[in-house]
């Protein structure tokens, strides 16, 4: 015995389980290490039920030779010593067995329950492990009351009753259908999270029937700087977890994810991070990536194809080369939205936006660019007889993606300039279909060109929200009836501003007339403007208008509170979320506004 405890002292298991066994099979009372429970008797089954008086008195008519008892306390300590070196060799189902027999050699010896107890919470069976310590304790205090490690038996009980008071696992308890819709309201990296629980809720969330759990992956990164970058080997875990059906990714910084310029940190090439994850996911529909504080060309995805993409989305940071862009585009016939918002425009680069492939499901496409100027001429930009057809190049950098103009629904236009825009006047005789028009510059348009861009929706009536920042007071003079087409009954959500940008006319008559022009309108957006609460009382009661935007704060409370007691209205005190706001914006601006104060210093 003396041997066996020091083997195990030196982490010398197998030889200390020999050692062990030597000393149990030794004993005069017969009874041998058995590789199989005994099966006359189910020692775990009769605690669970509170029946183990009864098992034990169970007659055994197997090689078990379970009906004998030993008071021998070496034997006992002998089981117990071996079950401890299961426990440490990890054979869990080899431990419990040795504290079963310890049990039914001597069921009134604590040793035996508290072993059994032990191994049952490694399993992650804290129940079970209660009733345990809680039978154990009420046999071994009947016959041996002032045991010495009765009490210990007690505190072990004691421990379990105050965690089963305190929560139940919902894992273990509820069927996997709502288990499966609780983990589904919690992000991507508490999912992860939750895997280090305990193995029951690992066992569970990482199971077959859990697969779809692990079909969204969004790796998001706090200020601190993570020790290492992500491995490839948990990414392809998570992966495995989504039976290597992952359907959404996005991550949300390139830069911290390991994903940088042709290496890592720590100077290793990194080919592999991203298109590693990419191979196994062919089902992929969305994929999002977003570059972080500093600047990420991804140059590894050269050979990868996502036939099931159907939206593809670069943010602010993420620099692709256009060849890749296109290798990726040819092979994701199905996406449907495409929003790159650090778009490369260099000379170097542009001849090969004339492979550009066509696009049949395209519906949504955002382009951004803050580091150059790059003009888009709108007369060829609607000059397309497919949805999407090649970029073409109009002139030394100039860029321009065309489009069938009947097809579009929405259309968002923003520039520091005008000119970048409509340099010339553009021909959108074509744009009848569109619903919702956004335009979003430094100085207003001319009357032709706010014409030319609006009309033809107008006439066709398919307007229904419009926003104009600013709105062209100055050049427009509404009260011209060649103006007669600036209205309708389509509009329903109006936004502005400018009203006072030169300084003349009054902006309140000014804004009673445009809304005076859409009868059904019932959604006003003001901004900032300096418009007096007696224009927006009057606007209320005259027209359908019942909810207004405005950035004015508590100038508004009086008219707000009138209004939504005589009219049911609402003033609100803020801005209208646009579907033209991407959610890079606060950077981008801060990248263009530094890119300006630069070129203003040269």
């Amino acid at each position: 015995m003396e041997c066996g405890r020091q083997l195990y002292g030196a982490e010398r298991y197998s030889e200390a389980a020999e050692a062990f066994r030597q000393v149990i099979n030794s004993c005069p009372c017969g009874i041998h290490v058995r590789e199989k429970p005994c099966l006359c008797k189910n020692i775990l089954g009769g605690i669970g039920n509170d029946s183990l008086r009864h098992e034990l008195k169970k007659t055994c008519i197997c090689s078990a030779k379970s009906e004998r008892r030993c008071g021998n306390a070496t034997h006992i300590d002998a089981f117990d010593s071996l079950a401890a070196v299961y426990e440490k060799e990890d054979c869990l189902e080899q431990s419990i067995s040795c504290a079963e027999q310890m049990i039914n050699l001597s069921p009134r010896e604590p040793k035996g329950y508290l072993r059994l107890g032990k191994v049952l919470r490694l399993q992650g069976l804290p129940n079970l492990a209660y009733h345990v310590y809680k039978t154990g304790a009420g046999l071994v205090e009947e016959k041996h009351p002032n045991h010495a490690l009765l009490q210990k038996l007690k505190d072990q009980e004691a421990k379990l009753t105050r965690l089963m008071s305190l929560r139940v696992d919902p894992v273990a308890k509820l069927p996997f259908e709502l288990v499966s819709m609780i983990f589904r309201q919690v992000d991507f990296r508490t999912l992860c999270r939750c895997l280090s629980v305990c193995k029951t809720w690992k066992t569970v969330l990482t199971g077959k029937q859990a697969q779809q759990l692990w079909r969204i992956q969004h790796y998001t990164y706090h200020r601190r700087i993570p020790k290492s970058p992500v491995l490839p080997k948990t990414l392809m875990t998570y992966a495995f977890f989504a039976g290597n059906g992952v359907t959404d990714l996005s991550i949300d910084n390139c830069w911290r994810f390991g994903l940088k310029t042709n290496s890592l940190p720590n100077g290793l090439p990194n080919n592999n991070s991203l298109s590693l994850i990419l191979s196994r996911c062919k089902q992929l529909k969305h994929l999002k990536l977003r570059g972080g504080g500093a600047q990420v060309t991804l140059d590894g995805l050269f050979n990868i194809q996502l036939p099931a993409l159907e939206s593809f989305y670069l943010g602010y940071g993420i620099r692709l080369p256009a060849h890749v862009l296109v290798w990726l585009l040819k092979g994701s016939p199905n996406i449907r939205e495409l929003s790159i918002f650090d778009l490369i425009g260099r000379s170097t680069e542009q001849y090969v936006f004339s492979n550009f492939p066509v696009l049949k499901n395209l519906k949504t496409i955002r382009l951004a660019n803050g580091a150059q100027r790059i003009h888009v001429n709108m007369s060829l930009f609607l000059g397309s007889n497919a949805v999407v057809r090649p970029l073409q190049l109009a002139a030394a950098g100039k860029l321009v993606p065309e489009f069938r103009p009947e097809t579009i629904r929405e259309l968002y236009l923003e520039a520091y300039d005008s000119a970048l825009i409509l340099s010339e006047l553009p021909d959108c005789r074509g744009l009848t279909g569109i619903q919702k028009f956004s335009l979003n510059t430094r100085d207003p348009l001319r009357m032709d060109r706010f014409e030319a861009l609006l009309r033809p929706s107008f006439t066709s009536g398919s307007i229904e929200e419009l926003s104009l920042s600013p709105f062209p007071l100055a050049t427009v003079d509404l009260n011209n009836p060649e103006m007669d087409w600036f209205r309708g009954d389509s509009l329903s959500c109006l936004s502005l501003t400018g009203l006072t940008l030169d300084g003349r006319g009054n902006p309140s008559d000014a804004l009673v007339d445009v809304v005076s022009r859409f009868p059904n309108l019932h959604c006003l957006n003001i901004n900032r403007e300096c418009i007096p609460p007696p224009t927006l009382a009057r606007i209320v009661s005259q027209t359908r208008v019942r909810t207004i935007y405005h950035q004015h704060g508590y100038t508004m409370e009086e008219v707000r509170t009138w209004a939504a007691r005589k009219y049911g209205a609402q003033i609100i005190d803020g801005c209208v979320p646009s579907p033209a706001q991407h959610p890079d914006r606060p950077m981008f601006i801060l990248y263009v506004s530094r890119s300006m104060r630069r070129l203003r210093e040269n």
